[in-house]
């Protein structure tokens, strides 16, 4: 049994394997579209890498108060819909072009 990320061994697979991730023509991550798919609620979105647009998180009942800091700056889309977030949004810390 592998799973999103690792082969049934536990090795890591190539980006290029992984469902639920779009890649550039230069193979930069553009989209990732992780809804429905952690049912315990975590995601580690410092790492997400700069070359994001679009992040989908809905339905993931994601329990965190969220540093908005860490979003990609070229962030454009973001779902973060029926989750359990908690805490306050800054707006002045959320990428500048981001759409609703």
């Amino acid at each position: 049994n592998g799973t999103i990320f690792h082969d049934s061994d536990g090795t890591f697979k190539e980006i290029r394997g992984w469902s639920y991730i779009t890649l550039d023509a230069a193979g930069h991550v553009i989209a990732v579209d992780f809804h429905d798919l952690s049912k315990n609620g975590q995601f580690q979105l410092e790492w997400l890498p700069e070359t994001v647009y679009t992040l989908e998180l809905e339905l993931n009942q994601y329990k965190k108060d969220i540093d908005w800091k860490v979003f990609p700056i070229g962030l454009h889309i973001l779902n973060i819909s029926e989750n359990l977030l908690y805490g306050s949004l800054p707006l002045e810390d959320l990428p500048r072009d981001i759409r609703a």
